[in-house]
């Protein structure tokens, strides 16, 4: 049996107390700095990635409290003023296009423990096992009966 949604989850808060006009205005306010701070990668991005920067900007903004019941209308609406181009991909919001010029992060460095050997064409290599001296499968533990030696006889 599937439970029913909260009434309120999706329905804007009776008098919203952020209008349309400054809840677009703080969205502007983000949208630089996230370009100015740069995207970890190249656009199209989740929507999910302007909500973040939206929180973080504005600690206390909530999207129950402007006249938008969903992000993503929000974010047609920013769309529909050229501030972004929104596309749809299965049941992903996506940013394709913001209005200011923007700034691509370099990839992260893996960890010193994390290097993995691969082969010429970017596969792990057969037999690698992360450096380990033993060659059981991740699955096998000894301590839940795995291999190793037999237990003691009584």
């Amino acid at each position: 049996r599937r439970r029913s949604r909260s009434p309120g989850r999706y329905q804007p808060a009776k008098e919203p107390s952020i209008s349309q006009e400054v809840c677009l205005d703080m969205f502007d306010q983000a949208l630089q700095e996230i370009c100015t701070e740069g995207f970890t990668r190249e656009l199209p991005v989740n929507a999910s990635v302007l909500s973040g920067a939206m929180r973080r900007r504005f600690p206390s903004w909530k999207i129950t409290e402007t006249p938008f019941a969903r992000f993503s209308d929000m974010l047609r609406e920013a769309a529909r003023q050229g501030l972004v181009k929104v596309d749809k991909d299965k049941n992903d919001v996506l940013v394709s296009w913001v209005k200011y010029k923007y700034v691509v992060l370099a990839p992260r460095s893996r960890s010193r423990g994390c290097e993995r050997r691969v082969d010429d064409r970017g596969r792990r290599r057969r037999g690698d096992r992360d450096d380990r001296d033993d060659r059981r499968p991740r699955s096998v533990s000894r301590r839940h009966g795995g291999w190793g030696p037999p237990p003691p006889s009584r």
